[in-house]
Parts: C-alpha cells; structure tokens; sequence
C-alpha cells in the first residue's frame, strides 16, 4: 500500500510538471542561470515572442540577425501575416519562419532593403541599427512619432549621422539604455558599432510591453 502511494505520487507530480511546463509557466534554459537577461528571455519565452536556440538553451549572447530582430517584433506586435504570399526580396524565402515578418516589416516602414535591393535576413545588427528598427518599430506601434530627449552620451560622436535620433527616442524611453562607463570616458556611453545581442533584444521586448503600457 505504501509503495503504491509512493508511486500514485511520483505519477501526480510528474503530471503537474508536464502540464506547467506546456503551458510555458517555466522553461529550463541551462545557459540563463545566473545570467542578468534571464527574467526578461524567460518572460519573451513565455509570450512567444522568442525561442530558444536549442531543447535547453537561449544562447543570450549570441549576436541578433535581422532576421531575428524583426520576427520577434512582429510576434510582439501580433502581427498578421497571413496576406504575406511572396518575398519582394530576392534573398528572403517567403517559406522560412521569417520569411513573412520582413514583408510584415517593409510594409509599414519598420525595415528598409539595401541599395542592391536585398534585405540580408542573416546579416548581424549593431546596437545603432537595432535603435533605428526599434525606434521605427515604436512609431508604427504607437502611431506617434517618438521624440527623443536625454543626456548624450559619452560617445556622441562614434554614433552614425543616420542613427542617432533614433538611438536617442528609444534612450529617453529607457527602452534601449546605455552602458557605465569603463572605456575612460566621463558619463555612460552606447556603444553604437557593438553587436545587438540575444540577451538585449529580450530586454527591449520586454520594457516595451511594461513601459508602454
């Protein structure tokens, strides 16, 4: 009798395990313990904005693609990109998970192709370039323009011409914050040629569904 009760329980607990974890009330990522990023992957996985690169691991480090960058704004956004038949980019398959989200994107101005009228799905983004798809991201969500105004940053002058209003509307949002100083300059600092990492890309996501409420 005892060891049946034993064994009814075993069976009771791993039914509630099973069904939080398919409900996506927990998620195991191995490589999110002790990470700063991990309430905000967790959250973002949570709300299928983002998934995590492996059956046990997030990869917050990893450095974001366009293709990334976009699909997880338009599941933020709840995009519907049912209309999306075809790519208008020769180097985007309409079939591939993101496929879909980049037309979504080009559509409302969220994303623009290069000269040579590709869009480089693959292609890693810098911090600059993630501030002006997110920047641009806000105004189409939000249907008013973002107006920027906080202090500058200690590195002022290595942010690009093209992206610094943008870097600056999502810094006064405290959407995409800056680094403290350990570069030997007075005040914080951007960062702007950095890689926009995995780990940022959640947080982002995050402050916007919390700030913008």
């Amino acid at each position: 009798m005892i060891a049946l009760k034993k064994f009814l329980s075993f069976i009771f607990l791993f039914l509630i395990t099973v069904t939080y974890a398919s409900e996506g009330y927990q998620c195991n990522f191995l490589d999110l313990e002790n990470h700063w990023s991990s309430p905000y992957a967790n959250y973002c996985f949570e709300k299928g904005y983002i998934k995590g690169t492996g059956p046990a691991t997030f990869s917050p480090d990893l450095s974001v693609t366009r293709a990334m960058l976009i699909t997880a704004l338009g599941r933020y956004a709840d995009a519907d990109i049912s209309s999306y038949k075809t790519s208008t980019f020769p180097d985007s398959n309409i079939n591939t998970y993101y496929g879909p989200y980049i037309e979504w994107a080009k559509s409302h101005s969220i994303i623009k192709g290069y000269p040579d009228g590709t869009i480089k799905p693959n292609q890693t983004v810098s911090r600059a370039e993630m501030a002006t798809i997110v920047s641009n991201f806000l105004e189409f969500s939000t249907h008013q323009e973002v107006n920027s105004s906080c202090e500058n940053f200690s590195d002022d002058a290595k942010i690009p011409a093209w992206a610094k209003d943008c870097v600056y509307k999502v810094s006064s949002l405290g959407i995409i914050t800056g680094f403290n100083n350990d570069h030997g300059l007075a005040g914080r600092f951007f960062d702007p040629s950095g890689q926009a990492l995995r780990s940022y890309l959640v947080a982002i996501i995050y402050r916007m569904d919390t700030l913008l409420d």
